[in-house]
């Protein structure tokens, strides 16, 4: 049976011949000779197709030598053996690919020419010029990258536009087309409607789209250019389904908004695959001036709303829009419609910015005099009820804590994280709290809280009452042990025998100094004795709740704080003077010691105090102490947008 000749595997030394004859050799005549050398001892279509350790066959050996002399090599190798054009090597480059990196037209030219003779023949539709490396790149893709650093390259790119101008809008694997490349990189207005080809033509650009790329950029000159010869390219969206005002409204480019506006009016009404408007875009990301732009277009777009039935102010609101939200309040045909509009889970703008822990938004919000903070929404909480379980004052039930993060799940696309910090959401919950109570003052009632809503809360104050009998056990263990411990080491006890006023290491014998000492040593024991004592009354009183009534629980529970808190205290005051007993002879510096820790017991009183207060009131001086902080904040904001309009003749 007869083996196929390209089954046939050549040597190394002979491969080694054929490649090098094919990029060094300055005379066809000497490879030609190489080539009937080996094919003397090999058929001539395995040394035509031999390839070395890169995939590389002998005809990307000639494309890369091109300058060194092997320019009729390749001639020889495209005309005679075309089908050497569409081999790939191990990078997944063809010749042409090779070709566009060098920029040399010449060598374009003579594959191109070579390839046309071979595609009648060639069972593959796909285009030699479409063809796609390991990096999904074409060798237009190739030809532009290195257009953008040199200009010489501009000849090879209009020659493979020239041949195939739909190459210009296929992607690689990023994404990007040639078109994309040409605008991202600032391409000249010529090489621009080179790539753009025939108004005509049906193809659109596959991956991201040249008219994003030119608002991305702020390039008015390549995005008028590019819409005026392609219209139909305004109708290209990105991977969230937005198209070009969507773009221009979340980068605030009012150029294009206003050209778009005007040359394609219905783009104004098209919406996402979140049900987003432009208008919306532009609240989301904060734009005032793309926001005024878009509102002059609509006389009322409170109908404007998204997939989860979310206006523009809930949109602001949620991404923490303070500028925006103001705006839109401003507004006396559109605020008071949008103020207490709900979604589709009933939150109003306030609920989505007391979620999310805006605090400056929530005041903003609250200060309108129509802003009802007593809706429920579809889990039964108000506002206030929603900033203290993200502020974790208090523990939702499951169904209530999923608020936030169905939230997220609706915004995929957000570029904040749904869960706030500390401070912002401790700052929004005592601007809620205060609102409460001075509602409650004014006997507004709130709306009626469900059943389902009191046995959820009812689980939560039981829920919160164990984490904090929890806590109060882990610290009365942790006083019991260190007084335990400071008991073992008392002077004179054998911890430690040479410790005393009467040792040899003792400098004075005078009888003030002994009497000093015991004083320090019997006020040491003292106050250790009373915090093991205490510590252990706690932690017996902490047993007995777990017996009682939720309602009985909570008294408990605040007086065992109270007696763990006191331990804490006196036994601050046994280091003290155990610190002195180490240091009786320097009495002054042991004193400065002491006073030392009590300025830091007294700083550390005022976040405490919280802890010490009845259960039913608990976390009241948390929630009042952020409120001045969150005055001082908001009052600096606007401060510090009124500067900021003021400088920019706003």
């Amino acid at each position: 049976m007869e083996m196929d000749p390209e089954m046939i595997e050549i040597s190394p030394a002979d491969k080694m011949t054929l490649f090098k004859a094919a990029s060094q050799s300055a005379m066809l005549v000497s490879f030609e000779v190489a080539v009937l050398d080996a094919s003397t001892r090999y058929p001539l279509q395995s040394v035509i197709k031999v390839v070395n350790t890169c995939g590389d066959t002998l005809l990307h050996a000639a494309v890369r030598s091109v300058k060194t002399g092997s320019k009729d090599i390749m001639e020889w190798l495209a005309q005679g053996h075309p089908q050497l054009i569409v081999e790939k090597n191990d990078a997944g480059d063809t010749a042409l690919h090779l070709a566009a990196k060098t920029g040399n037209t010449e060598t374009i030219r003579v594959l191109l020419q070579g390839y046309a003779h071979l595609a009648p023949q060639d069972s593959t539709p796909t285009l030699i010029g479409r063809v796609k490396n390991g990096w999904g790149n074409t060798a237009l893709h190739e030809a532009m990258s290195l257009y953008g650093c040199d200009a010489k390259y501009g000849d090879a790119v209009e020659k493979l536009v020239s041949a195939d101008p739909e190459t210009a809008y296929i992607q690689n694997r990023k994404g990007e087309s040639p078109l994309y490349l040409a605008v991202e990189a600032d391409f000249k207005e010529k090489m621009l409607n080179h790539l753009l080809g025939n108004p005509s033509t049906t193809r659109l650009p596959e991956g991201q789209s040249p008219v994003h790329a030119a608002i991305k950029y702020k390039r008015y000159g390549h995005m008028f250019q590019i819409l005026s010869n392609r219209p139909k390219l305004i109708g290209l969206t990105d991977e969230n389904g937005r198209r070009a005002l969507h773009c221009a409204a979340e980068t605030d480019y009012l150029e294009a908004i206003n050209y778009i506006s005007e040359n394609f009016p219905s783009e104004i009404s098209e919406r996402d695959n979140e049900g987003m408007y432009p208008l919306h875009v532009a609240c989301e990301s904060g734009n005032v001036k793309a926001y005024q732009a878009l509102r002059s277009a609509w006389l009322d777009p409170t109908e404007f709303l998204d997939n989860n039935y979310q206006n523009i102010l809930h949109v602001a609101a949620k991404n923490g829009r303070d500028s925006v939200v103001r705006c839109i309040l401003k507004d006396p045909n559109l605020g008071p419609k949008l103020l207490n509009m709900e979604d589709k889970d009933g939150n109003t703008p306030l609920h989505l910015a007391a979620m999310n822990g805006h605090s400056l938004v929530v005041g903003t919000l609250v200060l309108n005099r129509n802003c009802n903070s007593q809706i429920l929404n579809v889990e039964g909480l108000t506002p206030f009820g929603i900033a203290k379980i993200r502020a974790g004052v208090d523990e939702g039930s499951e169904e209530q804590n999923s608020v936030c993060i169905k939230e997220k799940r609706k915004q995929p696309n957000s570029k904040r994280s749904c869960a706030p910090d500390s401070v912002q959401s401790m700052m929004t919950l005592s601007v809620l709290f205060v609102l409460h109570l001075l509602e409650t003052m004014l006997r507004r009632k709130p709306q009626k809280m469900s059943l389902k809503s009191e046995i959820k809360l009812r689980r939560a104050d039981k829920k919160l009452i164990e984490n904090r009998v929890t806590g109060l056990f882990v610290v009365a263990g942790l006083v019991a042990a260190a007084a335990f411990s400071g008991a073992l080491q008392i002077p004179g006890t054998g911890a430690d025998e040479n410790v005393g006023p009467n040792n040899s290491s003792t400098t004075t014998n005078h009888a003030t100094t002994q009497w000093r000492w015991l004083i320090y040593l019997r006020v040491f024991i003292f106050f250790d004795t009373l915090a093991l004592n205490l510590a252990i009354m706690a932690a017996i009183i902490l047993c007995w709740v777990q017996l009682l009534d939720i309602n009985q629980a909570s008294f408990f529970v605040w007086v065992a704080s109270l007696i763990v808190g006191s331990s804490l205290y006196t036994l601050c005051l046994a280091f003290g003077f155990a610190l002195l007993l180490g240091l009786k002879n320097i009495a002054p510096f042991g004193l400065a010691m002491i006073m030392t820790g009590g300025l830091f017991l007294a700083v550390t009183t005022a976040p405490v105090a919280p802890l010490f207060t009845p259960f039913g009131y608990n976390y009241l001086f948390v929630r009042v102490l952020y409120f001045p902080v969150f005055i001082a904040y908001f009052v600096l904001k606007r401060v510090l947008d009124f500067c900021c309009c003021w400088q920019r003749g706003v």
